[in-house]
């Protein structure tokens, strides 16, 4: 199976499932972005399903894990984010009445990839490493007579030294 056809939009989803929709059951949890990534996600998994029976049939998941792991080229991470993804949407619907605790339950103990079986997948150069010295000068380069570049060498500084993501320091 490609990686097109697991996120395929969904068109003949079981329209009780349909009906569990991310923006209602996360609303003020998750950010738009992330909500609208799990109603993907959930929709794929849906239509890998096949039908609302086999889509809260936590065994379903598993194998849909079997399949996303054996036929896809997907990474672990994408992986694990997707089951996960349909989890907290079970959770949610469970939480608010749409679905059994039981069944909420179940889900929650099926597992997911390990990243080490699938290590192949990964991006090998996904992080650059700057040796101190580098970092060092990048954090100097900003002109200090300027305002602006007093305020550049401070958010340079704060990235190096804290590990902080840039959105982060953004806001």
């Amino acid at each position: 199976m490609s990686r097109r056809a697991v996120l395929a939009p969904i068109a003949t989803a079981p329209e009780t499932l349909v009906r569990l929709d991310a923006r209602t059951l996360l609303a003020g949890q998750l950010a738009p972005a992330s909500i609208a990534m799990y109603k993907r996600d959930f929709r794929a998994y849906v239509v890998f399903a096949g039908s609302p029976e086999a889509a809260l049939d936590p065994p379903t998941l598993a194998r849909w894990r079997g399949e996303l792991a054996a036929h896809t080229t997907l990474s672990p991470n994408t992986i694990n984010r997707m089951l996960s993804a349909v989890k907290r949407m079970i959770g949610a619907a469970a939480a608010q009445g749409y679905l059994s605790a039981e069944t909420a339950a179940a889900f929650e103990q099926v597992k997911g990839v390990r990243a080490v079986a699938l290590k192949e997948r990964t991006k090998t150069h996904a992080r650059t490493r700057i040796a101190p010295t580098d970092m060092r000068r990048l954090c100097d380069a900003p002109d200090p007579a300027t305002l602006l570049g007093l305020r550049d060498r401070a958010l340079l500084a704060t990235l190096a030294s804290s590990g902080i993501r840039a959105d982060e320091l953004a806001s």
